[in-house]
This record gives structure tokens, C-alpha cells and sequence, in this order.
């Protein structure tokens, strides 16, 4: 059975400092090597080596590792099989998460003292390796001999190599030392020259002058000493090759082949495919019908002369001239104007020879494909009829060909596309970028129905599902097994039991929140509405804010905690799959009222404080960020944190400094908590970050704040916009009148005014009351988790906010920015474009609904795409609203039930005929291959 993979936190580059029983590792830069007890000392020595892309020729590793005592620390070396045992007794005695190791990477020095003096006579000409071709067998190897030489060399001139001072340079390189003729060097390996052939950024000779008499800049090394005096690189690998030393030293290794070719390891991203560019919006060109050219060919306005007579005319065939050869006479018409020849005989064979070529190609293809009928349903675009149907007064509606989907198989059960275990390989380790979005490619896409688990039964009905849920619904077992001593979860019988329990919070989550809300008050009166849980285990935390009137969306990745975000929602708790790692979150800037983390184990000082950047930049001015766990109360807690309290002190420290550098101030502080309050004007801003030498610094104007989607990290703090004057938390409305409070950031979305904003808020109230007639599940029980799929304003979800559910609003990526205006009503949403998977769980919401999208997307994203999709985060029993042109509807109705839906088509609230309501239901089915 194959071993998990253990994470080894590896330091180089640092020290290790030892105080009485403490071990500690200062100025180092931490990565993680995964191995496990199948590997030996070698393997786990070329690992590390890879990770610090060193090679084991030039350098040696000292390791060491941090080893547990009875009473603290002590450092022992790890340096064979025998002590990597003893490694892994410590892992599992300790049942640690990781293992420290401490790196040094030693030099396999050279002689070098030869080297130098060498090039030295070889600048003055007294070298005779540079006065003829050199050959490694003319070469008196005793007279290089490294041993004999090193004692002679001149230390004073080596001393010049290294010295500060120019004037001193002279004397070892001047300006009228002769040009020396310098011959081709014919027998140096071709490969071993190319290897390192270009590594100095000047010509490197073969033969030719060798230019000398150049001076040196200070603090120069030898390789900077060769690069000044113009050395030809073959020459000087030539010395390095007749003494057995290795080039390799003096010269960059950036420089070499190996790394050349190796720039391209690193995973890039071609264009996309056609179908995800973004529209062209432009001003449409109207061509000008003057200028367009006649049909037929155009007819010359030359004067014709003498020079267009022919002499003589020739058979097309055999090419002679005339009739016997004899000279014809040109004739003219009327015009006295040269008379084309008659060329009518020979449109009427060439006739006949299409025709019957037309002919034989048609009798030919009934011969050989007989099957004139057969289509294959791979695309909307290969199912669609050329014909249309009229429908009503006029209105179209576009027909397709019935087909089915074929089912995935039953390990796709848990299928998320974008987040799949299956395709980790493919992407690094490095800041954990394996755990991020990475869609399949169009042509490794699943065009079937994923299934649910065996003996999977509609969901339990909110709110009792805010403690438990079926066991088969979720069937995994790992956090019950591995936290079952903090509660997060207990299986009992057939269902998960939720009691609230958390790793920093053991007496129960609502004591926890209790105590965070004393150090907060203004979670008790409506000012803090929107939240984020980073980290968020199985959303105990989210859960609970729910019943005190705040919206927490509960944020974790798919990692070996298995389905946390799954849990969450099954629950009947906001939650979707993320990580902050290299891209920024799919969050607006200056969004949510309060940001969490409880032992969420995000390292947020690595990395020049880039993770904590992002919590910056998504909280609202006036925000709080609360941390409970490292390095919080770390004077009581750092014994069972795996560390010391000099640590841990030191941790605290520069988590300190980095948010007081990004006008966090430290708000209140009790036991395991602390809070931290983002500043509510610029004031901080304008005084800190104003210095071009401010560390962080503030991001520039050409960094968009929203842009969310596939965007990367910045290493700034995003500074708010000093025009919104009611951004900050103390502007904002409290709930729940700020739900219907025009927002300050409606101005910024195209097209957005107050008044349109009370028009598109009044607009949902009728239409949702509608849908309500339609589909008499909404506002009862069966529904909880909805999602809007191309909301605008979150109209739809202010008109549900009576009823008992929850609702994620998605604005499309490529469409206008109007999810700030979202948060700023205390709703919830994410960016995201159609075209690819979500990032949730199969079976994970109830009730979708979506309003014109295949109108405004059709161009850009297949509908079948769309609607598998829709498919796949919908639960079994789920229901669909779909309001659309009716130009679409049958389409989707027909693709519909090939994805087991049952549909009916309903009038709109105005009745009109351009647009219907396609209500649809998911039906519950297992896999065939289910036991």
C-alpha cells in the first residue's frame, strides 16, 4: 500500500541557535520536502537538493534535525539511513504535523590561488598555454601540479583580485599591456565549451585578439575579473581542464545551457481556446457601399496601342503558332480598338466535365456512407437543426436532436473539476498552488452525470441539519478519526453529529463566539453583517454567527481534511472551495465587516506578510480581523504548539509589525483571541505608505482592487478610494436597514444610479412573489442553499431574505462589476465565469436560478457545458428556475431531460412571448455499477 506523503519544513540559509534546551533557527527561509518512510537518506538528500535547485556536485549538506527530549530540544545530524529511523520514530511519537530541518549548504571548494596566478601570466604573455594551441597532452601536467604550485603563488597579486580600490588594479591590469594573438583551441571538448560558452556577456572567442589592459570595477570576484579583461571562455576552461579544476566556480551558472533550457520547466498557460476570449466591444464599422467593387471581374481602363498586337496566335495544346505556324492578323472593332478572340467553345465542355465530376463525387458517397443519418451529439452546435420553429406571433425558438448523457463512473462521486486530486501532479508544492483552480483543458473535460454516493437520501431540513446530517451523504471518516478528541464531528449510526467542538474553541463554539463578541461589540448590534472564515474546518463558526444575524462565508481548500466545504453545505452553511496560496480570492476589495481565523495554519508573515495583504484588501475599512491560536497567548500556549516560546514570542513580534506597517491596530486582546481593527480612513495610509522606501508599499493606480478573477498576489496594500466617502464600517447602515440603503459604490458599476438600483430591487419583488406561484417550494423547507447564478444587484436574494435560506451571488467575471454593491447591501457572492466548473461539491445546493444567461453568454460558453454543470452542484430532488429568451428554452428543455430533469415551461409575470420561465426538478438515480 502506498505511503502518505509527510511534510519535512526544511530551513536554509539561516542559523541555528541554541539556548539551553530550546532549538530555534533565525533569518532562515522555510519550504516543505514531502517524503515518506519508504525513502532512504540518498532520496531524501536529492529531494532537497531539488528544492533548492543546487547540484550535489558542488555543494554537500550538512542537515539537522530538530529531535525532542525528555526535557526540550536537542539538534541532531542527520546524515545516514540510522538517523532518518530515528527521524520518523520522532513523527510518529509525536504524531506532529510537520518536522523541522536545518540546512547548510557547504561548498566543494576548488584550488583556486592557481587559477588566478595563471590568468595572471596569461595577461602579462607569459603563459604558454595562450601562446599556441593547447592540447592536454602537450601539457606538462608536473608543472601544474596543484600541490607544488600553491605555495609558490604570489599572495599579493591574489590580494589584488579581491581589493577595493582601482588605483591598486593597475599594476595587475594597465592600459598599455600589449594585445596578445591568441590561437584556435582545437582540442577542448566541443560539448563541455558549449555548456559554459556565453556565460560572460562578452564575445567568446575561439581565436582572434585577446583584448586586455581593461580595469575592473570594485568588489569584483574572479568571474567578474575574467568578464573584465575579456578572456575567452574556451581559454579559460582550457586552464580549468588542464589542472582538474572545475570551471564551474567562476563562472555564473545561470549563464549555462542546462539553465537555459531549463526557464522552461515552469508551467505556462497558452491562449485559450476561442470560445473563453472576451467579447470585441467595439464601435461597429459600417462598410462604405461606394467603395465596395463590382461584381465580375474588373474591367481594365488602359489605353491599348500598338504594343498589345500579337503576331501571331498559338494552339493552346501543342503551342504553335497559328494554323501551320502561319502569322495571323490582329483584328479590331469598331473602335479601333484590338478584338479579344472568341473564347465560347470552351465553357461548353468545361460544363460537362463539372457536371460529371459532381455527379461521379455524389454516387461515390452513396456507395461508401450509407449512413446518411448518423449524428453524434458532442456540442449544442452539432445537435442544432438548421431549422427553426415559429412560436406564437412570430417568436423563434431553437430546435435540437434528442440524445443521452452517459454516466461518470462511481470514484466520481465527489468530482470537483477544477480542484481534482487526480490532476495535483501536475502543479508544484510550492505555497501550496497544487490546491488552487486548475480547470481541465476543454479536451479533458467529463460530459457525463456524476453520481451520488450509495445509499445517499435527500438531505435534512434546515435548521436541524445545522447538527447533523446522513453519514452516506458524506461518507468520509477522516476527521472524525483524526479530531475526534476536538469534536469537530461524530458519527453516530447513520448520521454526522456537529456538537460545535474546535481546536481552539473546546467548550463549545457559542462560549467561543460569546467571548469574541465581549471584545467585539459591534457584532451584537447589526454593525458587522458580512464575514469570512479562513480556514474554516467543518463552518462551526459560521454556523453559529448565523443565528446572530451575520452571513459568514466559511473558506477552505480540498486537502487531506476531506470535504470541510462539503460538510459546510450540507449543513445548510455559506461555504465554497479556496485557498489563498498565488491568486487573489473571488472577493471585491473592501468587502467583508470581519475576517476570522482560528488555527488556520496560514503562515501569515512569509512571504513579506503577502497572505495577510489579501485579508487587507477584501476587509472593509473599520474591519476586523480576529486570530485565535499561534502566536496568540503564546506565553500559556507554546507547549502544545510544537515550539518554544522564543518561537513563538519572535512569531508574535513580526505579526505585530507587519499589521501596524498596514494600519491594523491592535483592538483588544483575552486569552487565545486577539482582534485587530483595519484602519477607517486614509489618514494612516497617507502617512506610512507616502515614502517610495514604505515596506510594504501602497499598490499604484494600474492595479485594479476587484480584479479577483485568476489574478495574482501583490505585494501592496490596497489603499480604498478617497472618493467613497461611505465605504468604512461606521458609514455603512447597520442591519438590516442597510439591505435596501441605496450604496455609495452603485456609481462605479456601468450604468448604476439610485435609481436604478430601487427599479431592479422592486422589479424582484414581483418576480419573485411569481415564482412563488410556480414553484411552491420556495420559502419552505426543501429549500435552503440557493444560488443566483448571473445576479446583478442581488435582487433576487433581498427578495428572499424573509424566507429560511441563504444565497450565493455570482457576477459573471466577464460582465460588469456589481458584486461591491452586494456586500455593501450585507449579501454575499463570488466572481466566476460559466465556462468553467464552480468551486463547490457535487449535490451542494438546491435551488439555481438564472435570468438571461445563455443571452449574454451563449457567445462565449456552450450551453451543454453550462448545464452539466448545473447538474453537478445540484442535489437530487433540486429545482431549477430558469428565465430565458424563449429562443432558447427548448434547447435547454431537450438537454434537460437528457440529464434526467423533468421540465415544464410557465409564463413570465407579464406574459409575454419573447421570454418564458422553465421551471425543472433533478430526479434522484444511482449508478449502475452501485452496489
Amino acid at each position: 500500500m502506498e505511503k502518505t506523503n509527510y511534510p519535512l519544513c526544511c530551513y536554509s540559509n539561516g542559523e541555528v541557535v541554541v539556548e539551553g534546551e530550546n532549538v530555534s533557527y533565525k533569518d532562515g527561509e522555510p519550504y516543505f520536502v514531502f517524503v515518506n518512510s519508504n525513502h532512504n537518506f540518498d532520496e531524501l538528500t536529492s529531494l532537497i537538493c531539488e528544492e533548492l535547485e543546487v547540484n550535489r556536485s558542488e555543494f554537500g549538506l550538512d542537515i539537522k534535525m530538530k529531535y525532542p527530549s525528555a526535557r526540550g530540544y536537542k539538534v541532531l545530524s542527520l546524515n545516514n539511513d540510522k538517523s532518518l529511523k530515528a527521524l520518523w520514530a520522532s513523527v510518529y511519537q509525536m504524531n506532529a504535523s510537520s518536522m523541522d530541518l536545518y540546512i547548510s549548504l557547504i561548498p566543494i571548494q576548488q584550488p583556486r590561488n592557481l587559477f588566478t596566478n595563471m590568468l595572471n601570466q596569461a595577461m602579462r604573455g607569459e603563459n604558454p598555454l595562450f601562446s599556441a594551441p593547447f592540447s592536454s597532452n602537450s601539457v606538462d601536467q608536473e608543472q601544474y601540479d596543484l600541490n607544488s604550485n600553491d605555495d609558490e603563488i604570489d599572495e599579493d597579486e591574489d590580494e589584488l583580485l579581491m581589493n577595493e580600490s582601482d588605483d591598486e588594479c593597475e599594476d595587475l591590469v594597465t592600459p598599455s599591456a600589449p594585445t596578445i594573438e591568441l590561437s584556435r583551441v582545437p582540442s577542448i571538448d566541443l560539448e563541455y565549451v558549449n555548456r559554459w560558452c556565453g556565460k560572460v556577456d562578452v564575445p567568446c572567442y575561439d581565436g582572434g585578439e585577446f583584448l586586455v589592459g581593461q580595469r575592473f570595477n570594485n568588489k569584483l570576484g574572479l568571474s567578474q575579473y575574467v568578464k573584465s579583461t575579456h578572456i575567452p571562455c574556451s581559454h579559460v576552461m582550457a586552464v580549468c581542464r588542464a589542472n582538474s579544476i572545475s570551471s564551474d566556480q567562476y563562472v555564473d551558472p545561470f549563464y549555462s545551457s542546462g539553465e537555459y533550457h531549463g526557464s522552461y520547466r515552469s508551467s505556462f498557460h497558452p491562449v485559450p481556446d476561442e470560445s473563453y476570449w472576451m467579447p470585441w466591444v467595439r464601435p461597429k464599422l459600417t462598410p462604405n457601399d461606394k467603395l465596395k467593387r463590382a461584381k465580375g471581374r474588373p474591367k481594365s481602363k488602359r489605353i491599348h496601342n500598338e504594343m498589345d498586337q500579337r503576331a501571331t496566335s498559338s494552339c493552346s495544346l501543342c503551342r504553335v503558332a497559328g494554323e501551320l505556324g502561319s502569322p495571323t492578323k490582329m483584328k479590331y472593332n469598331k473602335d479601333d480598338k484590338p478584338q479579344q478572340p472568341d473564347r465560347g467553345w470552351r465553357i461548353v465542355p468545361l460544363s460537362f466535365i463539372v457536371v460529371f465530376l459532381c455527379g461521379l463525387s455524389f454516387y461515390l458517397g452513396g456507395v461508401y456512407c450509407p449512413d446518411k443519418n448518423l449524428v453524434r451529439a458532442k456540442d449544442i452546435t452539432d445537435v442544432v437543426t438548421k431549422s427553426v420553429t415559429k412560436i406564437g406571433s412570430g417568436a423563434i425558438s431553437l430546435q435540437i436532436k434528442s440524445f443521452s448523457f452517459p454516466e461518470c463512473g462511481v470514484d466520481y462521486q465527489d468530482y470537483t473539476p477544477c480542484t481534482d486530486p487526480r490532476r495535483w501532479k501536475k502543479y508544484g508544492y510550492q505555497r501550496l498552488n497544487f490546491l488552487e483552480r486548475h480547470c481541465p483543458p476543454i479536451s479533458e473535460r467529463k460530459e457525463c452525470l456524476v453520481p451520488p454516493p450509495n445509499g445517499y437520501k435527500p438531505p435534512i431540513r434546515w435548521p436541524k441539519s445545522k447538527n447533523e446530517c446522513w453519514y452516506r451523504n458524506v461518507p468520509y471518516d477522516w476527521i472524525d478519526k483524526q479530531k475526534s478528541n476536538q469534536n469537530w464531528l461524530r458519527k453516530e449510526g447513520e448520521k454526522f453529529l456537529f456538537p460545535g467542538g474546535g481546536t481552539m474553541f473546546p467548550k463549545g463554539v457559542s462560549h467561543y463566539v460569546d467571548l469574541m463578541a465581549d471584545l467585539i461589540p459591534q457584532m451584537k448590534d447589526g454593525t458587522i453583517r458580512t464575514a469570512i472564515d479562513t480556514g474554516c474546518g467543518v463552518a462551526s463558526w459560521g454556523g453559529d454567527l448565523l443565528d446572530r444575524g451575520i452571513l459568514t462565508i466559511s473558506l477552505a481548500p480540498r486537502d487531506n481534511h476531506e470535504a470541510q466545504v462539503q460538510f459546510a453545505l450540507e449543513r445548510g452553511i455559506p461555504a465554497i472551495l479556496g485557498v489563498i496560496s498565488t491568486q487573489r480570492l473571488p472577493f471585491p476589495s473592501n468587502s467583508f465587516d470581519m475576517a476570522h481565523c482560528s488555527r488556520c495554519l496560514i503562515p501569515w508573515t512569509e512571504f513579506g506578510g503577502l497572505y495577510l495583504m489579501e485579508i487587507h484588501r477584501i476587509l472593509r475599512p473599520g474591519g476586523y480581523w480576529v486570530l485565535s491560536g499561534p502566536p496568540v497567548n503564546y506565553e500559556h500556549r507554546w507547549r502544545g504548539w510544537n515550539t518554544t516560546i522564543e518561537e513563538q514570542r519572535s512569531d508574535y513580534e513580526k505579526l505585530q509589525k507587519l499589521l501596524t506597517s498596514m494600519c491594523f491596530k491592535l483592538f483588544d486582546k483575552k486569552d487565545d483571541i486577539a482582534v485587530w481593527r483595519k484602519a477607517s480612513d486614509n489618514e494612516c495610509y497617507n502617512k506610512k505608505l507616502a515614502s517610495p522606501d514604505a515596506n510594504p508599499p501602497k499598490c499604484d493606480d494600474s492595479i485594479e482592487p476587484d480584479a479577483a478573477w485568476y489574478s495574482p498576489l501583490r505585494s501592496c496594500v490596497t489603499v480604498p478610494s478617497p472618493k467613497l466617502k461611505k465605504l468604512g464600517l461606521k458609514s455603512v447602515a447597520k442591519w438590516p436597514a442597510r439591505l435596501m440603503v441605496v450604496p455609495d459604490r452603485i456609481s462605479d458599476a456601468p450604468g448604476g444610479s439610485a435609481g436604478a438600483f430601487k427599479h431592479d430591487s422592486s422589479k424582484w419583488k414581483v418576480r419573485t412573489k411569481h415564482y412563488k406561484k410556480l414553484l411552491s417550494a420556495i420559502g419552505s423547507d426543501k429549500i435552503r442553499n440557493v444560488m443566483d447564478m448571473n445576479t446583478l444587484y442581488g435582487g433576487f436574494a433581498a427578495a428572499l431574505i424573509e424566507d429560511p435560506v441563504w444565497v450565493m451571488n455570482v457576477v459573471s467575471s466577464y460582465g460588469p462589476n456589481t458584486l461591491p454593491v452586494i456586500y455593501d447591501r450585507g449579501l454575499v457572492g463570488a466572481y466566476h465565469d460559466w465556462c468553467e466548473a464552480f468551486s463547490t461539491y457535487p449535490r451542494t445546493y438546491d435551488l439555481l436560478h438564472m435570468d438571461e444567461l445563455f443571452t449574454a453568454e451563449s457567445q462565449r460558453c456552450g450551453m451543454k457545458t453550462v448545464l452539466l454543470e448545473m447538474d453537478r452542484i445540484l442535489r437530487p430532488n433540486g429545482y431549477v428556475i430558469i428565465r430565458e429568451a424563449t429562443y432558447f428554452l427548448d434547447a435547454i428543455n431537450t438537454i434537460g431531460k437528457a440529464m434526467k430533469w423533468s421540465c415544464h415551461k410557465e409564463d413570465t409575470e407579464y406574459s409575454t412571448e419573447n421570454e418564458k420561465v422553465l421551471i425543472c426538478q433533478k430526479k434522484l438515480w444511482f449508478s449502475k455499477n452501485s452496489s
